[in-house]
């Protein structure tokens, strides 16, 4: 019971934002702890293991759920069953009782793990493509990537391993585009809406006379584009026909007396 005691008394005192430790353990230490948790689970993503870093959502989902599982480490590891909090009870003491772990060491790491996937297809990968030598890029891998190297470490596997290229014992310079995996899209965008609708307002005031007239009026029109699907390839029908609206239609115009014929009561 008194282990139970001193758990809840460690959840019942959070609050705040601050833990005490410095700057460089907080915004560095966790967070480098939240990346190497991230590329644990990448590694283990039998899906999105081979992703690189580019502008598509076969990345960014593979960093978002890398995130989700460095969050549920970090949680864990501060407040779960097995924790600081339950074995150590280390929250209840001042000043431990702050959430800036809770926080900094999945998003800022999140951070770390894309810049370092960053460094390793501008940086390190034009750094293999131009030396032969064998060793250079075991170092310029491992210091680069410091939390991948890492987790490399921790499944038993060489700080300069890659799952997106072949060893660097294999690995040729020159040969990078055939070393990166094909991105997987998720389909092709279209480039013709396949229905469009337009309704547009019309007002009409004629000269003034002792006859003008107010006109308000409207017109809409609906279309339906057609594509046509060939060969693995969208042709597009730019014809008249295809471009001719199926459905238009016209309020008739309401038309009303000057204002100077209106009767006041």
């Amino acid at each position: 019971m008194q282990i139970w005691k001193g758990y809840y008394n460690a959840l019942s005192n959070l609050h705040g934002w601050a833990d005490g430790d410095p700057f460089y353990v907080n915004y560095g230490g966790h967070p480098m702890h939240g990346a190497v948790a991230g590329y644990l689970w990448v590694q283990n993503d039998g899906k999105y293991r081979k992703a690189e870093f580019g502008n598509h959502s076969f990345y960014w989902k593979s960093r978002l759920r890398a995130t989700a599982y460095s969050w549920a480490y970090s949680t864990q590891f501060e407040i779960g069953p097995l924790s600081e909090a339950s074995i150590g009870k280390i929250q209840r003491q001042y000043p431990q009782q702050g959430f800036v772990d809770h926080v900094a060491t999945p998003t800022v790491g999140t951070a770390w793990m894309i810049a370092e996937d960053a460094l390793d297809r501008f940086v390190i990968h034009r750094f293999e493509d131009r030396f032969e030598n064998l060793h250079a890029p075991m170092m310029v891998r491992s210091w680069l990537n410091p939390a991948r190297s890492f987790a490399n470490l921790l499944r038993l596997k060489e700080p300069w391993y890659r799952d997106t290229r072949a060893e660097l014992r294999k690995y040729r310079a020159g040969t990078r585009a055939a070393a990166l995996p094909k991105v997987r899209e998720d389909g092709p965008h279209p480039s013709v809406a396949p229905f469009e609708f337009t309704l547009s307002p019309q007002y009409q005031l004629s000269r003034r006379s002792a006859d003008s007239r107010q006109c308000f009026g409207g017109v809409g029109t609906a279309q339906w584009n057609c594509t046509a699907r060939r060969r693995k390839s969208n042709l597009r029908l730019a014809t008249d026909r295809e471009r001719k609206p199926f459905l238009t239609f016209g309020p008739a115009p309401l038309s009303l007396p000057p204002s100077s014929h209106l009767a006041t009561s």
